[in-house]
């Protein structure tokens, strides 16, 4: 199995705020109809999205953050979802 799409890095509390398809998808088409007034929303939003995926995503940007004081005391990549979820 992929780890992208199955792993679970930590227990179902820190890993469990499903969004769902359908905003999802409402999500992705409502970007490019939304860019020009909202971009810097959606790529907050992108970007914490990309971090929530932890090691598991093929280019890792939560590594990369892991080398700054104050992101690497947190331990769980999941808790960014929060954040995307806020921005979405």
């Amino acid at each position: 199995d992929n780890p992208f799409i199955t792993g679970i890095s930590h227990a179902w509390d820190e890993n469990g705020a499903y969004i769902g398809l359908i905003s999802l998808v409402l999500f992705l088409i409502g970007i490019p109809l939304l860019w020009k007034k909202h971009w810097p929303l959606i790529l907050t939003s992108l970007t914490f999205l990309w971090l929530s995926f932890g090691n598991r995503a093929p280019i890792s940007l939560w590594n990369f953050f892991q080398l700054f004081p104050v992101w690497n005391m947190v331990s769980s990549a999941s808790r960014s979802i929060i954040i995307f979820i806020f921005c979405y």
